[in-house]
């Protein structure tokens, strides 16, 4: 059996994105062993169903809006790389990184910002208090400040209190310590979400990539 080390490089350290921690923090990505691959190894990336080009258009849009919406309003605008953050823990060892859509700051406000296009999800809302908890320790504009929440869709914007970071602290750690753990997380091979998975089948044997035989219903209880 082929072992993973000849496939792919191991990084030195766990290097885990704020997106790979919120999904299975609320649970709509079952299969923790992806996030715990992507954190622990450099891999060559297969091609997903989700469409890039399109995305990335859409989301362009909407955030440029809301800067110049937030502007107007009197605040200081930083946009995504102005507000990327690398936070190590405190095992000295493992990083978590992210990169905020937008920061707006007007005296004593401060307000971060995640531009969604595509339905709502209950992992947006928890991507945003990730940002809420670890912008102040990592990005220089955000020190000392407590941040308050927003996600803007194209219709709508949901706002998050400041005080709703101390409510999943534990469920933070605990997801974090899931993925960066040394030893390999569960996998939840499903359709669902192997589609979107840029982990190909050469590093998951388990991968699903079409739709497995339905099972027989026959039966007498109803």
């Amino acid at each position: 059996m082929t072992s993973i080390d000849s496939l792919a490089s191991r990084r030195v350290t766990p290097y885990i994105w704020v997106t790979w921690l919120s999904k299975l923090m609320v649970d709509e990505n079952q299969c923790e062993w992806a996030s715990w691959f992507r954190a622990h190894y450099k891999y060559e990336k297969t091609p997903s169903g989700f469409d890039a080009v399109k995305w990335n258009s859409a989301h362009n849009e909407l955030v440029n809006r809301r800067v110049k919406e937030l502007e107007a309003e009197g605040f200081t605008v930083y946009v995504e790389d102005d507000n990327r953050f690398e936070i190590l823990g405190r095992d000295g060892i493992t990083k978590v990184a992210g990169k905020a859509d937008i920061v707006a700051i007007k005296g004593d406000q401060a307000i971060v910002e995640d531009c969604k296009t595509g339905k709502p999800r209950s992992s947006d809302h928890m991507q945003v208090l990730i940002y809420m908890l670890l912008l102040p320790l990592g990005a220089r504009h955000c020190q000392g400040l407590k941040l308050e929440g927003r996600i803007v869709y194209l219709d709508s914007v949901e706002n998050i209190l400041a005080s709703s970071v101390d409510s999943f602290r534990g469920t933070f750690r605990r997801t974090v310590e899931t993925v960066s753990n040394s030893r390999p997380a569960r996998k939840v091979p499903s359709l669902r979400e192997c589609r979107f998975c840029d982990v190909s089948k050469k590093y998951c044997s388990e991968r699903v990539n079409e739709d497995l035989p339905e099972v027989s219903q026959e039966h007498d209880l109803f």
